[in-house]
């Protein structure tokens, strides 16, 4: 993963084919229908609350892996809070407008709760 002088430096771009993004687009959109609690604009990004679970913490570890390959200008932090899991995606000013449409398109294919 990207330092964050690393993810500045790095054209601000998706590598992923459409279809590739699409599917990219499905498998978020699956773990948030499944456990997503709330999402917060953060300085520089957003802030995603998920239900804790070992099984939750191992889909969002495998997205952030194959997200920092194909964007690697973004910062992903993942911690534990109290009785939830928290990711933080953040990174350049220029890449505001793909966190956000990125995450939010995947939160309205999803299926409320």
């Amino acid at each position: 993963m990207p330092t964050p002088d690393q993810s500045l430096q790095q054209p601000i771009a998706c590598s992923l084919s459409a279809s590739e993004y699409a599917a990219r687009m499905q498998e978020i959109a699956a773990l948030v229908s499944r456990a997503l609690l709330s999402r917060v604009q953060i300085r520089d990004g957003v802030r995603l609350t998920f239900e804790p679970g070992m099984d939750i913490e191992g889909q969002l570890r495998e997205i952030i892996a194959a997200e920092a390959r194909c964007c690697p200008f973004l910062r992903f932090e993942i911690r534990p809070g109290a009785d939830v899991l928290l990711l933080d995606i953040t990174g350049p000013e220029e890449a505001a407008p793909i966190i956000h449409e990125a995450f939010a398109s995947a939160m309205s294919e999803a299926p409320s709760k």
